[in-house]
């Protein structure tokens, strides 16, 4: 792998910047071309090695989602985007995407008719508890619109920790 180099110079003419790019890996130095060319080597290696863990595809709560690796991290969709090109990228592990994704999914599928405790049990035990805590404020929102409050007055209200009352 050969990087192409270029310079970034200031509008005198001096070289501001070094670039290192290997294909759709770019990484730029203050320092010198050299460290420019030892960092974009390190993160191809690392997207190289990305394509080693591979894709993976699994349905959850008859969802599809996909995690695929990619020049700078991950990228995840799921069957609930309304556009196939759509997707979530992530520069974490292939893990942190895939929680990405199941987070995402189920703040999209999730209805106010579902029992919360029953549809996050077969999440991963690391992500239930944000999800609650955002299905119960979508509740409370629910309920705070249906007594007459405004969209700001009922996000006021909930930042100020008052609990809706219910009938």
């Amino acid at each position: 792998m050969k990087p192409t180099i270029t310079k970034q110079k200031d509008i005198r003419g001096r070289v501001r910047s070094h670039c290192a790019t290997i294909g759709p890996v770019t990484y730029s130095s203050a320092v010198s071309a050299a460290d420019a060319i030892v960092n974009c080597e390190r993160e191809t290696t690392a997207a190289l090695e990305r394509l080693d863990r591979g894709t993976i595809i699994r349905r959850w709560n008859g969802h599809i989602y996909i995690v695929s690796p990619d020049a700078f991290g991950w990228r995840a969709w799921c069957d609930v985007f309304s556009q196939t090109d759509y997707y979530i990228g992530s520069s974490g592990t292939r893990e942190e995407a895939e929680d990405a994704i199941l987070h995402h999914l189920a703040s999209i599928v999730w209805t106010h008719e579902d029992d919360d405790h029953a549809f996050v049990a077969t999440l991963p035990e690391r992500m239930r508890a944000d999800l609650l805590k955002r299905f119960a404020w979508y509740r409370a929102m629910k309920t705070f619109m249906a007594q007459g409050y405004t969209d700001d007055q009922a996000r006021q209200m909930i930042a100020d920790g008052i609990v809706p009352a219910v009938a």
